[in-house]
């Protein structure tokens, strides 16, 4: 899995994980927010470069954000 492929993945384990359907602009934020992972190597990524990547997503979608960093956290090596 990488890319694009990764993200639709990861839309849709969030989806079906908490309930959410989210909006094409929720994705996009998204996937804005994790782009500069993409320039590191996957092997060095931790926790601290998901959350601080994630640090200025919406504070009302705490829910969505936690999931984020957990699933990133654990898949990380795969998606980019």
């Amino acid at each position: 899995m990488s890319g694009f492929i990764g993200l639709e993945e990861l839309f849709v384990k969030l989806s079906f994980e908490l309930g959410i359907i989210l909006t094409p602009s929720q994705k996009q934020q998204i996937r804005k927010l994790l782009f500069p992972l993409s320039n590191k190597n996957v092997l060095t990524i931790t926790r601290d470069d998901i959350e601080q990547a994630l640090e200025s997503f919406s504070p009302e979608n705490q829910k969505i954000k936690k999931f984020l960093i957990n699933y990133l956290e654990k898949n990380i090596r795969d998606m980019i």
